[in-house]
């Protein structure tokens, strides 16, 4: 069990997930959360999926312009799911998963945004943000820009937005 004091000194190198997911999901038996100097080559069969963890200090911060086509916006549940199935091959999130993550003691209204493009009200990108209010430690858990909408700073715009 890792302790927030030393959680908080190294929390990257203490932990794959961030702090309140470590000390409240239990991890089911077939699976395993390691950190990429843990793993060893050939020793863990079957299927996985590589995320990253990093921290960012928060200083210089360059703040993108949203483009005039473009305009903030919130989403509703249904909406959030169809984009996140839209932007990936294989990866979705359901209306009542939405529901899940809006139960959590993270979750705040704020950080759920979508980019809606001005002329068809369409979302271009959208971004789903947690906030362990606790400790002061962000995550983005979900940013996806569509295929159309790429490569015009949205999802750096969404990434950095307060």
């Amino acid at each position: 069990m890792i302790d927030e004091k030393d959680y908080l000194a190294d929390p990257c190198g203490s932990a794959s997930l961030p702090l309140w997911k470590t000390l409240q999901i239990e991890v089911p038996d077939n699976i395993m959360v390691i950190r990429d100097d843990e793993y060893v080559e050939g020793t863990i069969n079957g299927l996985d999926e590589p995320y990253f963890k990093m921290i960012h200090n928060l200083e210089n911060v360059s703040v993108p312009v949203l483009s005039d086509d473009y305009v903030l916006s919130t989403a509703t549940d249904d909406e959030f799911a169809a984009h996140i199935q839209e932007c990936y091959e294989s990866e979705c999130l359901s209306v009542e998963e939405i529901g899940i993550y809006k139960k959590r003691q993270v979750y705040d209204t704020n950080l759920w945004i979508a980019i809606r493009e001005q002329k068809t009200r369409k979302i271009g990108a959208s971004g789903i943000g947690e906030l362990d209010k606790s400790i002061g430690e962000g995550t983005l858990e979900w940013i996806q820009v569509s295929t159309a909408h790429r490569h015009k700073g949205l999802g750096k715009y969404g990434s950095v937005y307060r």
